[in-house]
């Protein structure tokens, strides 16, 4: 078989024979990549090879206008719909039927589900291909997306698989096309594989860089181009990097349309052959469908009741905060009403400790807050600043409740952070007199 892409290139599949084909196409948004893959792929197609292009947006859909033995998955202009558990029944399709399809990724939105679909689909048609052994174009638009040079969580599983193509696809029959416009970020473990490689025009730093980008990849595999001769390409030009070899070629243009520039095309009629296989696998589709929405339902039902359960916790654990902090509270404070000392004018403050002025306040009267305050003796604190009802410094609830001056101090930042306090302040933001707030509680 023979590939004949411009008046001086053309590719003879027996030259390969040994060593297999692995091609990357490179060049920049507009200068012709899915122009050269589509010279692969309608050749291929004409001479009886399976084609599988997997996109992800609709472009290669074009091909139907020309050979009706395509089927599309997924997309505006799909044959059958796509489904991010449908690899295994693409691939018995595939199998089965002998036609070529394209899989356009528009239909799987997640990210995540959409990269894990191309992970399995990919291995799927190695594991089978492997027993087949049978000739099979597969073409990779936008490579970068599948396979990035720094995976991330939802493209480690389909980088992995690129490079197992690129590896080991010629052992089991596969042809592998890499296409990007961002060889940069394009895994160089699947992308050194290529044996053939075409250089279209790059003009940004960062694709040109020499340290990751083209001229990296120009160095390492010891090409003999240079930058100027890459940003001097016109739109359709390439340097063919083939045998070791580099030819200049300027591309043949494709039979089918484009799909960037003539997004409706009159399609042919699907042939008979595949009428009931295809119309099998849409029926099978369907279900599979139906099957995830109703599993997504379930799903949503689940976190539904598990957003319920959750809220229901952090009720019962708040519930528990109140129960510790009433526990915490002496015996003698919910047994009677609570005995505060409080100062007197016609007393010495040595009396006043030691005659204390009994005060009636009942638990039920007590905010919820002041008894949730982790630090202990918040309720003391709390019955002293009602009783006293006006401005009281630190030190005299210090001297009339018997805490610590540092423990009533955390107490007031607590009893303040929870609005129930007014206060007045010295130099560094440090209590100088507080008072309950009469609109808090009252």
């Amino acid at each position: 078989m023979k590939i004949r892409l411009a008046d001086n290139l053309e590719i003879n599949m027996e030259d390969f024979k040994r060593e297999g084909i692995r091609v990357a196409i490179l060049a920049a948004s507009g200068y012709g990549k899915s122009n050269l893959a589509a010279l692969f792929i309608e050749q291929s197609i004409e001479q009886g090879l399976q084609a599988l292009i997997i996109e992800p947006i609709s472009e290669f859909h074009t091909l139907k206008a020309r050979y009706p033995n395509v089927v599309v998955f997924g997309g505006p202009y799909k044959d059958a719909p796509l489904d991010p558990d449908a690899h295994k029944l693409i691939i018995d399709f595939l199998d089965k039927s002998h036609a070529s399809a394209v899989i356009c990724l528009e239909d799987i939105e997640d990210e995540y589900l959409q990269k894990q679909f191309i992970a399995k689909l990919l291995y799927g048609i190695y594991r089978r291909w492997a027993k087949l052994r049978r000739p099979l174009l597969l073409v990779l638009e936008e490579a970068d997306e599948i396979a990035p040079e720094i995976a991330t969580k939802e493209s480690f599983d389909s980088r992995r698989k690129v490079a197992l193509i690129m590896k080991r696809g010629r052992k089991v029959g596969i042809i592998p096309i890499l296409i990007t416009q961002r060889p940069a970020d394009v895994a160089k473990s699947a992308l050194s594989q290529a044996n053939i490689i075409f250089f279209g025009c790059f003009k940004a730093p960062q694709d040109l860089n020499p340290r990751a980008g083209v001229m990296f990849l120009a160095k390492k595999l010891h090409i003999p181009i240079t930058e100027k001769e890459v940003t001097e390409l016109k739109p359709g030009e390439f340097y063919a990097w083939i045998k070791r070899e580099v030819i200049k070629i300027k591309a043949y243009w494709r039979k089918t349309p484009h799909g960037g520039e003539t997004p409706i095309v009159q399609v042919k009629p699907i042939p008979p052959k595949l009428g009931k296989p295809l119309e099998d696998l849409r029926k099978q589709l369907e279900q599979l469908a139906i099957k995830r929405r109703k599993e997504q339902d379930i799903i949503a039902k689940l976190k539904k009741e598990l957003e319920e359960k959750e809220k229901k916790i952090k009720e019962l654990e708040e519930e528990i905060k109140v129960l510790k902090a009433v526990k915490e509270i002496p015996i003698e404070v919910k047994a009677k009403p609570i005995e505060i000392p409080v100062k007197t004018s016609s007393k010495s403050e040595a009396s006043v400790v030691a005659e204390p002025k009994k005060v009636e306040l009942s638990l039920d009267l007590i905010p919820i807050p002041v008894r949730r305050c982790p630090t202990r003796g918040a309720v003391e604190v709390y019955c002293y600043l009602k009783k006293a009802g006006g401005w009281v410094k630190p030190s005299e609830i210090q001297r009339n409740v018997g805490l610590p001056l540092t423990r009533i101090k955390k107490i007031l930042k607590y009893l303040y952070r929870y609005r129930l306090l007014n206060a007045k302040w010295r130099p560094g933001k440090i209590f100088k007199e507080v008072r309950l707030r009469p609109d808090r509680y009252a």
